[in-house]
């Protein structure tokens, strides 16, 4: 069995956070899972999102993606956020929120990219 793969590429600005809102939780309900389920999908990828946007008319790019396995969903967010690098709390209580909803959630930080991912398992 092939995993489903969902992309979303949106403009780093706060405006287009609805889009990733509603891109993650078509998926998440697509999977089956409940609305609490779905509430917290949504959440994490907000925030995940959030990490990278700028002011309005900034050039970054937001990409969401997500992809539907056997036994799990996995979603991904990348963008130009570092979530903590300039020492404010916003970025680590983004990163604890994330991981309070997805214990498993990992950030990784490549050629001035930072990558969140989470996983949900699937069937229980």
């Amino acid at each position: 069995m092939t995993a489903d793969s969902f992309f979303l590429e949106i403009p780093a600005v706060a405006v287009y956070l609805g889009t990733a809102r509603s891109f993650s939780s078509q998926i998440a309900r697509h999977a089956g899972f409940d609305e609490p389920t779905v509430e917290d999908v949504k959440l994490a990828v907000s925030e995940a999102c959030a990490g990278s946007v700028g002011p309005l008319g900034s050039n970054g790019r937001v990409v969401v993606r997500s992809s539907l396995e056997p036994r799990l969903v996995a979603f991904e967010v990348e963008g130009t956020g570092d979530f903590a690098a300039d020492g404010s709390q916003e970025g680590p209580a983004r990163i604890d929120l994330i991981r309070t909803l997805f214990p498993d959630t990992s950030f990784a930080r490549h050629e001035g990219l930072t990558t969140v991912r989470f996983t949900l398992p699937l069937g229980g």
